[in-house]
């Protein structure tokens, strides 16, 4: 029997259509990363030092060079082997005492890759390659806590250019390994449980679910991230705690609502990141017994002394106000982020743990370490790839990114402060310390500060007033430079007992020859007198300059309609 044609006809509610696992969120986000990349990249190319500029760096190229040519961890005597920068071990062979084994690593595939005549000079591009990759990290860092796209590339470029960043990125120390791969680390973290953009800016974010196989490969990358730095430089295990809350809380906020949700991922992330870490640190404890016989000993023995004889007070008192060694003085962008912190953890309050354990860790060790200030260096060497971290803050002062007189004088508080960069930039900025220990007798390398604690609060006399005032003179006396062989070494000053002032003429003509042979790329270039490749280096010029233009005027179109 039909039914009634007047009676409406039911029919089944739709079925809602099917919908696909939402895609993983890409690592760099955004159409800005090429530009950005190639622009950091440029400029720190541009600033490089054609040859290792500290002993660190010698010593590290040596390793590298022996796992090349004879597979082997142990590197030849070289003219400083009585330094603590090499170690006689029971065999009879000289290792590195000094540092991990990351660095001379990543040299190790540059000179395969290649060839060990031609290897050097890819080598020197290392650290600025590094501080670009690491940069750019910390831009997505950034996008992921929720700071606008232009905030978060003027942000970046301040922590490159307005502080010992810039100094550092044509450096031979751990600094741009460590800027990579914390901030790789981090960023990884971030993409494994990824915030939802906020309704407005500062709002609480919500979280974003990810699928399992990328949740699970972001993690694994931030493992391999970290495991490296811990390889290169065994002090990120200070940043352990630090990342480990972080990835606590945002397991908290991706399971909410699950009972002992948070517990039980944590404990299957730590399943899947233990192994992965498990492979440097064995690499780092077998390294530590082929040198010192002891897996727990990592540095000369010299140097694990004085990491323990500190004055925590005057460390710390160092660290934060010394004109010679300050960190906010050396990075004043960081007194401009101070008013960003609570934004900051109302945003994103997983990466102002991160950020905020992490200091509160290096800041109470290093305080308390005897060599605490890393002299014969730029600033507080020992705290500077904490910058961007502690950069973070920025995009969230709003005073900054409105007209008005907060943005003008903030302006020409990181403009002056971009000049003393490139102060310490344009020739080889340990050639303060060289002068001070060596002629004038203050501040003794590798001595606990007992005596010449003093030293460091004397403004005068500090680092950053003397870059200033001698770049002129420097400048001038590079365009009368002819490379050629080093003045006599001083190998009896780093040996001798007592370190009294020497006579300056002997000082001035191997800090002369030293200092300039260290000239950045750029003026070999501009000189004409390469001591290698004088057209090819001319040709590299080139391109990296038009590569920054090009790179800045892309940055800007792409930033033009951004928010």
């Amino acid at each position: 029997m039909s039914a009634d044609p007047g009676e409406p006809r039911s029919t089944p509610p739709p079925s809602p259509p099917a919908t696909a696992a939402p895609a993983p969120p890409p690592v760099l986000p955004t159409r800005v990363a090429g530009p950005l990349f190639a622009l950091l990249l440029s400029a720190f190319l541009l600033t490089a030092s054609p040859r290792p500029d500290t002993y660190d760096g010698v010593v590290r190229l040596e390793l590298a060079r022996a796992l090349v040519t004879r597979h082997a961890l142990d590197i030849p005597p070289v003219q400083f082997a009585h330094l603590p920068y090499t170690w006689p071990a029971r065999d009879g062979k000289h290792y590195p005492c000094s540092s991990g084994l990351g660095h001379s690593l990543l040299l190790a595939a540059l000179l395969a890759l290649a060839g060990l005549p031609y290897g050097m000079h890819l080598a020197n591009a290392l650290s600025p390659l590094l501080m670009a990759l690491g940069l750019l990290a910390f831009h997505g860092v950034q996008e992921a806590a929720g700071v606008p796209r232009r905030r978060a590339v003027a942000v970046t470029l301040i922590a490159a250019f307005t502080t010992p960043i810039w100094v550092y990125s044509r450096s031979w120390f751990e600094v741009a390994i460590e800027v990579a791969a914390l901030n790789s680390a981090l960023l990884c973290l971030l993409r494994a449980f990824p915030l939802a953009p906020p309704a407005a800016l500062g709002a609480p974010p919500a979280p974003t679910p990810t699928p399992t196989p990328a949740r699970r490969a972001a993690l694994a990358l931030a493992a391999l991230a970290y495991g490296f730095a811990l390889l290169t430089r065994v002090s990120s295990a200070l940043a352990l705690p630090g990342l480990a809350l972080c990835a606590l809380a945002l397991r908290r906020r991706a399971d909410a609502g699950v009972r002992n949700g948070a517990l039980r991922g944590l404990a299957r992330d730590a399943a899947l990141v233990a192994p992965i870490l498990a492979l440097p640190v064995a690499l780092l404890l077998a390294y530590n017994y082929l040198r010192f016989g002891d897996p727990w000993t990592h540095y000369h023995p010299e140097f694990q002394r004085l990491a323990f004889a500190g004055d925590r007070l005057r460390g710390l008192a160092g660290l934060l106000f010394s004109p010679w060694k300050s960190l906010f003085l050396f990075a004043p962008a960081l007194l401009l982020a101070l008013p960003g912190w609570r934004a900051l953890s109302g945003r994103a309050p997983a990466v102002a743990l991160a950020a905020g354990v992490t200091a509160a860790a290096y800041l109470f060790f290093y305080s308390g370490v005897g060599f605490w200030h890393g002299d014969r260096a730029w600033g507080p060497r020992y705290l500077v790839w904490l910058v961007p971290w502690l950069c973070l803050p920025l995009g969230f002062v709003e005073p900054l990114w409105r007209p008005g007189f907060p943005r003008a004088a903030a302006a020409l508080l990181l403009g002056a402060s971009a000049v003393v960069q490139f102060s310490g930039v344009s020739l080889w900025c340990i050639r303060f310390q060289n002068r001070v220990e060596l002629v004038e007798g203050r501040a003794p390398f590798f001595v606990a500060d007992t005596t010449n604690f003093a030293a460091y609060f004397r403004v005068a006399e500090g680092p950053i007033p003397d870059a200033v005032a001698r770049v002129p003179g420097d400048w001038r006396q590079a365009f009368r430079f002819v490379p050629g062989p080093p003045a006599p070494e001083l190998d009896d000053v780093w040996v001798r007992e007592e370190r009294g002032p020497l006579p300056a003429d002997l000082v001035e003509r191997h800090l002369r020859s030293d200092e300039l042979y260290n000239v950045p790329f750029v003026w070999w270039v501009v000189l004409l007198r390469h001591e290698t490749w004088p057209g090819a280096t001319g040709a590299a010029l080139v391109g990296l300059v038009a590569g920054l233009v090009a790179a800045a005027a892309i940055l800007a179109q792409r930033l033009r309609h951004s928010p």
